[in-house]
């Protein structure tokens, strides 16, 4: 757990250095991610840590945008929705 911390804050602390806005929205939707690292909250504290991620859904995520910004909890529970569907 500490090992996964430590890489969020040193993730999000470089990317936040260097100015990129688009941090904050879900590469999928475009809408808010909701993420408390970029909130500037402890990590643990972030949805995603509560949430199961389908792989799937991260295979969606464009490759020029993968590990640059968090997907949101809306396009998250859809996903999980849908899997349940399925």
């Amino acid at each position: 757990m500490i090992i996964i911390i430590k890489h969020f804050n040193s993730f999000f602390l470089n990317r936040r250095r260097k100015g990129l806005s688009s941090l904050k929205k879900c590469p999928l939707c475009g809408g808010p991610n909701g993420c408390a690292i970029e909130a500037g909250l402890v990590p643990h504290s972030c949805w995603c840590f509560r949430e199961r991620v389908p792989q799937s859904l991260l295979e969606q995520i464009p490759p020029a945008q993968r590990n640059q910004s968090c997907v949101c909890l809306k396009c998250v529970k859809q996903a999980n929705a849908q899997a349940l569907v399925e």
